[in-house]
């Protein structure tokens, strides 16, 4: 499992790719061309890691579940 500054390393990598993407999608220059990851796969990826970092804020619980054995609250 990766650490806490590992995944906020790789979300702030995805968040430049992101920004790099928004600004080029893809160019090309003589016979070599560059296409950029989608838009959309890096967003996705982005809230993944968000909400893995949150995770690791509730100690491995993810916000808004909870576990109820027996079919009862209470």
């Amino acid at each position: 499992m990766a650490t806490l500054a590992e995944l906020q390393e790789e979300l702030a990598e995805l968040k430049a790719a992101r920004t790099r993407v928004l600004k080029a999608q893809s160019y090309g220059h003589g016979s070599r061309s560059l296409t950029r990851v989608s838009y959309a796969d890096l967003q996705r990826d982005i809230k993944d890691l968000e909400r893995r970092i949150a995770m690791y804020d509730l100690d491995g619980a993810i916000a808004g579940d909870s576990v109820v054995f027996g079919g009862h609250r209470g």
